[in-house]
């Protein structure tokens, strides 16, 4: 699957962070993979934070207040922090 890591940090005392972005068509099943494979990659060093989008437009709004909530939330897919992967995405569910 094509995916773009978009930005990369080092949350807490250390571990991974990554904010990925993949295309809009990708299945859900796909993204979920995607993020419990991240997760499984990384787990030993620490704090894991996986953040997906599926649009680079949401991803650039993400702290932006007057960007609108709704359109947001459609676009941000998964939350994965040490443990939890969440489908966060409203309005889908494929």
């Amino acid at each position: 699957m094509n995916y773009e890591v978009l930005r990369s940090w080092t949350p807490g005392q250390g571990g991974t962070g990554m904010e990925i972005l993949v295309p809009e068509s990708t299945a859900k099943t796909d993204i979920l993979k995607l993020a419990h494979n991240s997760y499984s990659r990384y787990s030993g060093q620490g704090m894991v934070v996986i953040l997906i989008y599926d649009s680079k437009e949401a991803w650039q709004n993400r702290d932006n207040d007057a960007y609108p909530q709704a359109l947001y939330m459609k676009h941000f897919l998964v939350s994965t922090i040490t443990g939890s992967v969440n489908w966060t995405a409203e309005g889908r569910d494929h």
